[in-house]
């Protein structure tokens, strides 16, 4: 760890902007609704902050601090009014999981096979855990507990306080989506092409539902359906309490991202180049969106209905969920793959260049 704080007086003064709490698809449910997000006209950037490789990790967002991770293999924080770097945290392998990130204290996996706790707020490593495997999962944080995959097939459940292990579950293939949590019930899918449904308590698996197809996408949960994707090319929707399916939408090609869920809609993106929204109950789709490239980033959704999504044809779109009709798009001059974030009226994304960008 480098160029953390510095001075009781510095600390004091610092520890102010450490309020908020953040984390991959914006809540513990991966709906990717995040309601103190809107950009209805972009102005420009407002800073690009430099790393030294791609990035694939989202940015989050806690009080006046970034947080993203890099494939050089630093967590980094950057201050979010100047764009410069407040700190970073070293690891041995690339950063391409997301953080949670609450009151200043970061957790994270690393391709070294470790899961981190750093508490930034009061500059100093809280723990690691080892796991034996390659972490590109992104942790989910739930009453006190994270949740978080790795490549040799496994979920974990550990102590957010300590790194102690509460329960694993092995799905026999790599893990690299986000767990999502609803009433007592943890959803993970696995490149096993299945979707299980565990107790949160203790990991038994309550049912699964198998795609038959390796899956990348994270679960979302809402109202009683969790929706996902697979590169089955097909996006489900399944009672989240039986596993019975509602529905099932063919698209053209793999999905890897995941689904946003707000109202009775389910929001999509494929890599035949399509946002899709469909009815949450029923399937049937609203309306389809073109874009001119593969979308392996989430879409994400802010207030006032607009829904973002990157696409590899180099345009961030900004589309209007009522009816599919777009708002404005941005040439963003270079490939987006990971998720993008909202945060009061700004838009946050990371590049294969390695850059941080915010738009305004």
């Amino acid at each position: 760890m480098n160029k953390l704080l510095s001075g009781a007086a510095v600390l004091a003064v610092l520890l102010s902007g450490f309020s908020q709490a953040g984390q991959f698809r914006g809540d513990d449910s991966n709906t990717g609704y995040f309601p103190e997000g809107k950009l209805k006209k972009v102005r420009g950037i407002a800073y690009t902050y430099k790393t030294k490789k791609g990035v694939y990790s989202g940015p989050v967002v806690d009080g006046k601090y970034v947080y993203v991770g890099s494939q050089d293999g630093y967590l980094h924080v950057v201050n979010n009014k100047r764009g410069t770097e407040f700190s970073k945290f070293r690891t041995k392998g690339n950063v391409s999981s997301t953080p949670h990130v609450e009151d200043g204290k970061a957790i994270f996996g690393s391709w070294d096979g470790f899961v981190y706790a750093v508490d930034f707020a009061n500059k100093k490593p809280m723990w690691r855990f080892k796991t034996g495997g390659l972490v590109n999962s992104s942790p989910m944080v739930h009453e006190g507990t994270v949740y978080i995959g790795n490549d040799a097939g496994y979920l974990f459940a550990l102590n957010a306080e300590t790194g102690a292990e509460v329960w694993r579950f092995n799905t026999g293939r790599p893990v690299q989506s986000s767990a999502a949590a609803w009433k007592d019930w943890l959803y993970v899918t696995s490149k096993s092409g299945k979707l299980y449904c565990l107790d949160i308590a203790n990991g038994q698996v309550l049912w699964e539902y198998d795609t038959q197809a390796p899956i990348t996408s994270s679960p979302a949960v809402y109202k009683g359906v969790v929706s996902f994707g697979s590169n089955s090319r097909f996006q489900y929707a399944l009672d989240a309490k039986t596993g019975k399916e509602l529905w099932k939408f063919r698209t053209s090609s793999s999905i890897e991202s995941s689904a946003v869920m707000k109202g009775n809609q389910v929001m999509f993106s494929s890599n035949d180049g399509y946002v899709y929204s469909l009815d949450r109950k029923t399937g049937v789709k609203n309306w389809e969106y073109k874009t001119l490239g593969k979308i392996p980033s989430s879409p994400v959704l802010g207030k006032g209905g607009i829904l973002y999504v990157a696409s590899l044809d180099g345009f961030v779109h900004a589309i209007d969920t009522g009816n599919g009709e777009r708002v404005w798009k941005y040439n963003a001059q270079d490939k987006i793959v990971a998720p993008m974030s909202l945060h009061n009226g700004r838009l946050y994304y990371g590049t294969m260049s390695g850059d941080i960008k915010v738009l305004k």
